[in-house]
């Protein structure tokens, strides 16, 4: 199986802080933040939830959570869309991005891979990820179940996405440590296309 050299670039930043036993809710310790920046690629394309409108490309994902938590709903929005709209697995119109497959004739088999830049195996213990339809949505957080979390290994989501068309991403990460803000973990999220 050779799989195309036809790659979306993720650069993944995460900052993530403790939780303390009397810490209030409101306090912006107990949070964690990832940042991420995609560098677009000819075949796949990361755009926005439901590309009301003219499609947007999405530059920066963004994660918000409590450390050792399982993050995969509020918290988890992109850019473009911004927070008041996060990832929301009730709703098929509401993934963290949908990716394109921008190629007018062939249908790609979707593999996406999480690759440790700084740290990030770390501080995540575990990363998540699932492609479906767009009329289609995960049941629970636990549907979000394409383990990406050894690091640098290409896994099939599954999911063929057929020419000129979308699919949902959506995403589930479990924090494991803190960082400081000034030193974030980061990873590369990859998707390659495989032909159907």
């Amino acid at each position: 199986m050779e799989i195309d050299k036809i790659s979306v670039g993720l650069i993944v930043g995460i900052i993530v802080c403790a939780v303390m036993a009397f810490a209030l809710p409101t306090m912006a310790v107990n949070t964690a933040t990832q940042s991420a920046t995609i560098t677009q690629s000819t075949t796949f394309e990361f755009y926005n939830q439901t590309g009301a409108g003219a499609d947007t490309i999405v530059g920066t994902l963004n994660i918000t959570g409590v450390v050792g938590a399982e993050l995969f709903g509020t918290g988890l929005y992109n850019d473009i869309d911004g927070e008041g709209s996060p990832q929301n697995i009730s709703d098929a119109d509401a993934p963290i991005a949908r990716i394109k497959n921008t190629d007018n004739n062939i249908a790609l088999i979707a593999y996406a891979k999480v690759t440790d830049v700084s740290e990030w195996n770390e501080h995540i213990t575990s990363e998540f990820c699932l492609l479906d339809d767009t009329t289609a949505k995960p049941a629970t957080g636990g549907a979000i179940n394409v383990d990406l979390s050894d690091w640098g290994t290409a896994v099939t989501t599954g999911k063929t996405i057929s020419a000129n068309s979308y699919a949902n991403l959506w995403i589930r990460v479990v924090p494991q440590m803190s960082t400081s803000t000034s030193t974030p973990a980061t990873s590369t999220f990859t998707v390659l296309g495989e032909g159907s």
